[in-house]
């Protein structure tokens, strides 16, 4: 994978790490919560809610450790996934702008 080598101005790569782990613990716990005040009545749509928690979990998490290292694929990867995130009118749109906003990482050119 391709690291990110330029100098980098600020520690948007930090902030995008720290915010992925924050959406992924956020999904993880409002997800937990769910799953236990639909208890055991709605169980065809237990294994779906289980496994979309623990993917998007495993998704902002693989991301975190990816913009940790700050590579590239992470960085395209957060922009992707905030784009989507915009549809989700308006915490979603409010999600995805914070994540959009904490994607650049270059330096400003002299």
């Amino acid at each position: 994978m391709q690291r990110w080598t330029a100098p980098i101005h600020n520690q948007n790569h930090r902030k995008l790490m720290g915010f992925h782990i924050l959406l992924g613990m956020l999904y993880f716990i409002t997800n937990g919560i769910c799953l236990l005040l639909v208890g055991p009545d709605a169980s065809p749509y237990l294994p779906a809610m289980a496994l979309t928690s623990f993917c998007l979990f495993l998704l902002h998490g693989l991301l975190a450790v990816g913009c940790g290292y700050r590579f590239e694929a992470a960085r395209k990867a957060s922009e992707v996934l905030g784009a989507f995130m915009m549809i989700g009118f308006p915490i979603g749109t409010l999600l995805g702008y914070f994540l959009l906003q904490r994607t650049y990482w270059l330096a400003p050119r002299p």
